[in-house]
């Protein structure tokens, strides 16, 4: 017969301090496994945020050169147009930028 500060499991009597002894196997084994558990999804997000944070910063500086490219084409456009209409030839300052007609449709260029 089961004393009276004893419970059941699965018909096998335990006395009160042997189930407090399991209660703690299972909270030690609970944080056993919890605990690295813990620590390895902390230790994935920090690699994560590294990882992209490395990302991130490829892109601005990717962006950045672009940036600067840009800017030194209309810096080389300028110059360009500067030599063309500003310089110190006569001819230079007789230039003038015009768009070519196009020949009309149908015209016998068009039907080689």
């Amino acid at each position: 017969k089961a004393s009276p500060g004893a419970t059941v499991r699965e018909g096998i009597t335990m006395s009160s301090s042997r189930q407090a002894a399991a209660s703690r196997a299972a909270t030690r084994r609970a944080i056993a496994s919890g605990v690295p558990f813990m620590l390895f999804v902390a230790g994935g997000a920090l690699v994560l945020s590294q990882f992209t944070a490395g990302t991130v910063e490829a892109r601005d500086v990717r962006q950045k050169s672009r940036t600067e490219k840009a800017f030194n084409l209309e810096e080389e456009h300028s110059t360009a147009m500067q030599k063309l209409f500003g310089g110190d030839d006569p001819t230079a300052k007789e230039l003038m930028l015009k768009r070519i007609p196009r020949p009309p449709p149908g015209s016998a260029e068009d039907d080689d």
